[in-house]
């Protein structure tokens, strides 16, 4: 076995353990080409349900697609990213996969060619105590980074751009990884390797709508 299936394979081992976890869950930020940029958001299903029923308690789903409609508006609610101090981007064209974990692309729109800052917060799983996000930036031409959005930083993080990486502007902002999660710590090294493979597919994710 080659290394690059090896990582792949220790990589789905420890999401899927993590995909019960309900306090995990991983915001990706990827850019394609032509300056296309998307947002993934990846969390057990329970995670997603536990959001959609605290704050659409009045307005239970009774499908599916009600859920995924919820779970996109919900991610709308409670992610804000902005690129050198501009105004907020819209998220677009956004799908749902559900499944032990349930995943969301968007597009973002109207990213500059050239970025100096890069501010972003995802607050969508604030009621869950102890809940935590691994934040993960692929850039052409930059080093892959990775950080956490949790309780300690109210999920938000201000990264200023330093030759060809994103670096954390206030370190107090940085976060802590909770000693309990060491497998979302494994994810986060092993996330590379697979977007690696999934980049060969030329295809944005491996997601599709169900």
């Amino acid at each position: 076995m080659n290394k690059i299936n090896l990582f792949f394979l220790f990589f789905s081992f420890s999401f899927l353990i993590n995909a019960h976890q309900i306090d995990v869950s991983t915001t990706m930020l990827v850019e394609k080409d032509n300056n296309t940029w998307f947002l993934q958001v990846r969390a057990s299903l329970t995670a997603f349900k536990k959001e959609v029923m605290t704050y659409y308690e009045h307005a239970p789903y009774k499908t599916a697609e009600e859920f995924k409609s919820m779970v996109l508006e919900h991610l709308k609610n409670n992610i804000q990213i902005s690129f050198d101090g501009d105004q907020e981007l819209k998220l677009t064209n956004g799908f749902v996969k559900l499944g032990h974990e349930a995943n969301v692309v968007f597009q973002i729109t109207n990213v500059p060619n050239n970025i100096k800052k890069l501010t972003i917060k995802n607050s969508s799983f604030s009621s869950i105590k102890k809940n935590q996000s691994g934040l993960v930036i692929f850039k052409e031409g930059f080093q892959k980074e990775h950080f956490i959005l949790n309780n300690d930083n109210n999920h938000t993080l201000s990264l200023s751009v330093k030759k060809n990486k994103f670096e954390v502007i206030n370190t107090q902002q940085a976060g802590v990884l909770y000693l309990n999660n060491f497998l979302v710590f494994s994810f986060l090294l092993i996330l590379p390797i697979f977007f690696y493979v999934e980049r060969k597919k030329n295809i944005p994710f491996d997601i599709e709508d169900q």
